[in-house]
């Protein structure tokens, strides 16, 4: 028997487990992409105050990073 059938013939005699593991899944991909975005927010800010330490704003004929 194929993965496919068996998984089909799975969600027909489980539909509860069925939607629990496809509830499990779309709550795991969430907190995947969140710890991403968390990650990129992180290493913005780093980058921000590198930035800002470093005073390149003012290469850029500003008063400071501040808008």
């Amino acid at each position: 028997m194929s993965t496919a059938v068996a998984t089909v013939i799975s969600i027909v005699e489980n539909p509860a487990e069925s939607a629990h593991s496809d509830a499990e899944q779309l709550g795991n991909e969430i907190t995947e992409l969140c710890s991403y975005i968390y990650a990129a927010e992180l290493r913005l800010l780093t980058l921000m105050v590198e930035f800002d330490e470093k005073e390149y704003w003012a290469q850029q004929g500003l008063c400071s990073c501040v808008p």
